[in-house]
């Protein structure tokens, strides 16, 4: 069942890193994609966080970012 996880969190983020390419949108950095336990893709101004459910709730993000500031760019 955990090999079954990180193949869904690997072709997950595959996905969205092919649908950004096609954008012309390359990452600045990624990291985790190995182990697949948390796949972190940089694209600058937005970050994508693949998570296994365990390590979701261990750093729970939401909490770290609540009190940050939404920016709109024009």
């Amino acid at each position: 069942m955990q090999r079954y996880i990180h193949n869904a969190y690997k072709a997950l983020a595959d996905e969205v890193e092919e649908k950004m390419q096609e954008a012309g949108i390359e990452p600045l950095h990624k990291e985790g994609y190995n182990s697949a336990r948390w796949i972190l893709v940089d694209y600058g101004d937005v970050v994508l966080h693949i998570f296994h459910e365990e390590d979701r709730g261990f750093y729970n993000l939401e909490r770290l970012w609540s009190d940050g500031v939404m920016k709109h760019r024009q």
